[in-house]
């Protein structure tokens, strides 16, 4: 018979459903968008930030309203601003992918 420590297994379970963000991330998403070759007014957000969101947007497959929910429960409590599902959506129309 095969002991099992379940105490640590739960805990391992658990750990699979966190989240990290690293705080080079974070300082990246608050510096202020400085887009290259484009034209017109810059975009809000950085295109990376916005391949995050549409990364988790795919892993998690939610709309893109559910997408705007699940990102401000991540950043909101960080007084980051927080683009709409429109501008998600917008941005995932013009995005190169690489």
């Amino acid at each position: 018979m095969i002991e099992r420590n379940w105490k640590k297994y739960n805990e391992n379970l658990v750990k699979r459903g966190e989240i990290w963000i690293s705080k080079e991330i974070l300082q990246k998403i608050k510096e202020k968008n400085q887009e290259e070759n484009k034209r017109g007014r810059p975009y809000k957000y950085k295109s990376n930030f916005i391949k995050s969101i549409l990364i988790l947007k795919n892993i998690f497959r939610l709309p893109y309203r559910q997408t705007e929910g699940f990102i401000r429960g991540i950043f909101g409590w960080l007084n980051i601003d927080i683009p709409n599902f429109r501008t998600i959506c917008y941005r995932n129309k013009k995005m190169e992918i690489d």
